[in-house]
């Protein structure tokens, strides 16, 4: 658990890269205009009514998107929940290095990650609300793309992981923020960052 509060708080200072990042993928970003890792398929018109009817490599593609276009804190709700299916699929299908869904997922996190993140960290409440709110969200029963319902052991697993991020961004905010003053990195918010699961049993 410590490892994964090390990237996620490496990701907040924005100390990696996309260029960084990708040296632990099999396939370096020799070329950052190819972007092999991200579907040429168009993405759906109905993907934010069924986002869970397609390959989590579209809701990529759509959260870069956002992104570019500004709207940034939907992008970075689209790539949590992308990346929760990925690490789904990594998980259940024991996927690694060499194998194409693992190596995309890889560069995908050295680019639209490693971006969103660098500037979601900048107010870390709404990461945490939009971490959250992906975790409620996220029904693996309704995941077309895990339909033979094999999965459901990993999906409780990366889901519940996502506590952890949760209390990670809570209890350490100001360290985080210092990081990103540090890097050059601006800093929106200010002061404690509320739990929002405390809201859960409220009303």
């Amino acid at each position: 658990m410590r490892l994964a509060y090390l990237i996620f708080a490496a990701l907040a200072a924005g100390l990696f890269s996309g260029a960084a990042h990708a040296q632990f993928g099999m396939r370096k970003l020799d070329n950052p205009n190819e972007r092999w890792y991200i579907t040429k398929k168009a993405v759906p018109d109905d993907i934010e009514a069924k986002p869970l009817s397609y390959h989590p490599n579209l809701g990529y593609k759509h959260s870069d998107i956002l992104f570019k276009a500004g709207k940034k804190p939907e992008a970075v709700y689209w790539m949590y929940l992308s990346q929760i299916r990925y690490r789904i699929q990594i998980d259940c299908r024991k996927l690694g290095p060499w194998t194409t869904d693992y190596d995309t997922y890889v560069a995908l996190n050295a680019d639209i990650n490693s971006e969103q993140n660098a500037w979601v960290g900048g107010d870390i409440q709404l990461w945490a609300d939009t971490v959250y709110k992906v975790k409620q969200d996220y029904d693996h029963s309704g995941d077309e793309w895990f339909s033979d319902g094999k999965c459901a052991a990993s999906s409780q697993k990366i889901v519940d992981g996502f506590d952890d991020m949760l209390d990670y961004l809570v209890k350490n905010a100001d360290d985080m923020r210092t990081n990103r003053e540090d890097g050059g990195l601006e800093n929106r918010t200010t002061g404690p960052v509320a739990d929002p699961r405390l809201t859960e049993n409220k009303d």
